[in-house]
């Protein structure tokens, strides 16, 4: 079994894998080179701590996530600041249609000298509509191509969802398309955030030894395809603030420290470049035992991302 993450999960069909549980168990794919980059515990010097994997891998805790509504030549400018700023882990996806985006940025800061492509954890994913293994090679290296890489360090399922047919990437979430039966084992994209604190999924995943990695830590995303992108108010919540305030913090690192003190990898997303640079400087302090349990009380099961075009799914809600 694996899991989480975006740490997603195991296919049957042995084509994708969670890396960091599988990755000498590639087996369909391999001349794609969608590994674990040998040399990813040997990063560049960053401010930002790595966590091991039980592959014995290292993976950044906080990275920078590309998810921005669709809003093209936002994430260019806002990579290059990422990356200035000492983010080496970068999360993307052919959904979000910023993959040749991060990539210009990531070019230009090699060619400047700044890093070497060995010295950053990227990870793109796979989707719906190409969940069947005859068709996971033609998507995998669409995104290589428009990354320009040769390979990946971990490259996952988006949504436990398989769907016939094809669509443009920008009327992915929007199409309704039929289901299609591939088979799985177990997949998991986990969600957390003080108002969907995931428990219960945490805690397995710690015993086994699998390594989490939370989206929309900020408790702020896309509430559902009806009503569009509608924000959480985590980030003016009164007790966040309080605490904030104590710590001489703003909420968002807050939030993302409740995150790393309870032991999982986060991918922020912003495009703005202050808020880039004070989300990855959460390193400087730490939240008492107290107020850690205070913000985890917090919880409303309130998700950002519900997903209903596949509220009809068997395996929904996931």
């Amino acid at each position: 079994m694996a899991s989480s993450l975006n740490f997603a999960y195991l296919s049957r069909t042995k084509v994708v894998y969670y890396l960091g549980r599988h990755v000498n168990n590639i087996t369909k794919i391999t001349k794609l080179h969608i590994r674990c980059n040998s040399n990813s515990n040997k990063m560049a010097s960053s401010k930002v701590p790595n966590i091991k994997l039980s592959s014995g891998h290292a993976m950044p805790v906080v990275g920078y996530g590309t998810f921005n509504l669709f809003k093209e030549n936002e994430v260019r400018d806002a990579a290059r600041v990422a990356l200035e700023v000492g983010y080496r882990h970068f999360d993307t996806a052919w959904l979000y249609k910023t993959e040749e985006e991060l990539s210009d940025a990531i070019t230009q800061k090699i060619k400047d000298g700044l890093l070497k492509r060995s010295d950053l954890f990227l990870t793109s994913k796979l989707w719906n509509t190409h969940h069947r293994p005859e068709s996971v090679e033609e998507m995998c290296r669409d995104s290589l191509t428009s990354l320009q890489t040769d390979y990946l360090d971990l490259y996952l399922i988006h949504c436990p969802v398989a769907v016939k047919g094809s669509c443009k990437q920008g009327d992915a979430l929007k199409t309704k398309m039929p289901h299609d039966d591939v088979d799985f084992i177990d997949t998991w994209k986990v969600e957390v955030h003080p108002y969907y604190t995931n428990n219960e999924l945490l805690d397995y995943c710690k015993q086994e030894n699998i390594v989490v990695t939370a989206y929309a830590p900020l408790g702020r995303g896309m509430s559902n395809s009806a009503d569009q992108f509608k924000p959480a108010n985590l980030l003016v919540d009164k007790t966040i603030q309080k605490i904030a305030a104590k710590y001489n913090k703003t909420a968002a690192q807050v939030l993302l420290r409740w995150g790393v003190e309870r032991g999982y990898t986060l991918i922020p997303k912003s495009v703005t470049p202050a808020r880039i640079k004070q989300n990855i400087e959460i390193f400087d302090f730490s939240l008492n035992e107290a107020d850690v349990e205070t913000i985890s009380t917090l919880n409303k099961w309130h998700k950002c991302y519900h997903l209903d075009l596949y509220r009809d799914h068997p395996e929904y809600p996931f």
